[in-house]
C-alpha cells in the first residue's frame, strides 16, 4: 500500500507542479472482548480513495483515483488491504470537443443524484425481469 503511495506520488511530480493529491478514508471503532477474553478496541479502515489530479497544459487535465479496501466477503478470507484502479483519465480539449480517454468513472448516479439526491431503491428494469440472461 505505501509503496503504490510513493509511486503515484512521484509520478505525479513527475507529471508537473500543478498536482493535487487527495482522498477519502471510511472507517469504523470497534471495542469489545476478543478470543482470549481481552478487552480490545480499535478502528478498522473499510475504504480509502486516493486521488492524484491536475493539469499539464490548458489542453490537457488528468485524473487518478486508486480505491483501496479489503476484499473479504466470507469468514476466514485474507483481511489484508488490495488496491484497485478506479478511475485513470484524460481530458483533452481540442477547438471542437473534449475527447476524455482511459478508465473512466460512469455517471449513472450521479445526475440522478445531483438532481433528486436519492437512488434507486428498486433494481433497474434489465435485473428485475431478467431481460439480458446469459445463453447457456
Amino acid at each position: 500500500m505505501k509503496h503504490l503511495v510513493i509511486i503515484l506520488s512521484i509520478f505525479a511530480m513527475a507529471i508537473g507542479a500543478d498536482t493535487k493529491i487527495g482522498g477519502t478514508t471510511y472507517f469504523d471503532y470497534t471495542s469489545g472482548k476478543d478470543d482470549a477474553d481481552e478487552s480490545t478496541s480499535a478502528f478498522n479502515f473499510k475504504r480509502q480513495y486516493i486521488s492524484f489530479s491536475g493539469q499539464t497544459s490548458d489542453d490537457i487535465k488528468y485524473k487518478f483515483v486508486v480505491d483501496v479496501g479489503a476484499t473479504n466477503k466470507l469468514s476466514g478470507e485474507d483481511t489484508r488491504l488490495t488496491a484497485f484502479l478506479k478511475k485513470a483519465q484524460i481530458d483533452y480539449k481540442t477547438s471542437f470537443a473534449k475527447i476524455s480517454m482511459g478508465v473512466i468513472g460512469t455517471n449513472t448516479y450521479g445526475v440522478q443524484e445531483k438532481n433528486w439526491g436519492y437512488r434507486f431503491m428498486e433494481k433497474g428494469p434489465i435485473d428485475l425481469w431478467v431481460f439480458l440472461q446469459q445463453q447457456t
